[in-house]
């Protein structure tokens, strides 16, 4: 007996676009309808909270915080879920293998948050890999930090921060901006 595909949405946007905000409006909606949903945080952001997704904006939701995906295939409850939904995908180096695994072996929706590239201009971790797959991507976009003008799709750094990729964290490091102004402060 074959499985029905899940369905694959994906959120992708510069910092301060609003991701986390739009994954949580699209989970309150499916709990509206008692759908089951597993709520996935990066164990290594704990920027607001060490067991919550927390927007910029200080809004809360309950989360399971793993250090990588697999963690999620060899839980014993996840047929359960109709939803698995991740937040901050691109630091999770399974991504790829895993998502397609529940959405096309197990029939599993789901439903990512992720920047949509690094502070340099260049893809972080493999959600573009996914975009074949998906259902549906909304590409976000924030207002500009510097000009206050343009709408910014762009995610820079403030000088004297860490040149790793994987460097977490909020307004204290990051800003998004326009491609006028990347350029200006980058």
């Amino acid at each position: 007996m074959s499985v029905i595909p899940g369905k694959l949405e994906i959120i992708i946007g510069c910092m301060f676009s609003g991701k986390t905000s739009e994954l949580m409006r699209r989970v309150n909606r499916l709990l509206a309808a008692d759908q089951e949903v597993l709520l996935i945080k990066y164990k290594k952001d704990i920027r607001y909270s060490e067991s919550e997704i927390v927007t910029h904006n200080m809004v809360s939701m309950p989360a399971r915080k793993v250090a990588k995906l697999d963690d999620v295939l060899s839980m014993a409850d996840l047929s359960k879920y109709h939803y698995v939904v991740i937040d901050e995908a691109q630091f999770f180096p399974d991504l790829f293998r895993v998502v397609t695994d529940l959405v096309n072996e197990r029939g599993v929706n789901v439903i990512i948050a992720a920047l949509q590239g690094n502070f340099k201009k260049e893809l972080m971790g493999n959600t573009h890999r996914l975009f074949p797959h998906a259902y549906s991507i909304d590409q976000l976009r924030a207002i500009c930090m510097v000009c206050k003008k343009e709408e910014a799709h762009l995610t820079t750094k403030y000088a004297g921060h860490k040149t790793e990729e994987e460097d977490i964290g909020g307004s204290e490091k990051y800003k998004a901006v326009c491609a006028k102004c990347f350029e200006s402060v980058y």
